[in-house]
């Protein structure tokens, strides 16, 4: 369960009012993943994502070969662009090592 200092610990968030980080935290999920496991697969549903704790890699098949484009570590988000642009996730969002992920629909 996500608490007020969860949310404000994503400098996004940070400045928000009390009564909004709460609602944050009650309506939004609280992703616990395993090594491997995925946040968001290439081609998911739009949402916002914020990663609490660990490190997610960012994965892409290019021409059937899977490529690593980068990293998010605790405190950096994704899924602004798929949001911004109404398109689904152009790669995928796995855990590295055991991670803990906020999505907000």
């Amino acid at each position: 369960m996500l608490t007020i200092d969860d949310v404000r610990a994503i400098p996004l968030f940070s400045t928000l009012a009390v009564t909004e980080l709460e609602r944050l935290a009650q309506t939004s999920a609280d992703l616990h993943l395993d090594a491997g496991e995925f946040a968001v697969p290439e081609g998911g549903e739009r949402a916002l994502f914020a990663v609490l704790s660990g490190k997610i890699e960012v994965v892409k098949l290019v021409d059937g070969v899977e490529r690593r484009l980068g990293w998010r570590v605790p405190g950096t988000i994704f899924g602004e662009v798929p949001i911004a642009f109404g398109m689904p996730f152009p790669g995928g969002y796995r855990a590295s090592e055991p991670s803990r992920v906020m999505r907000v629909e």
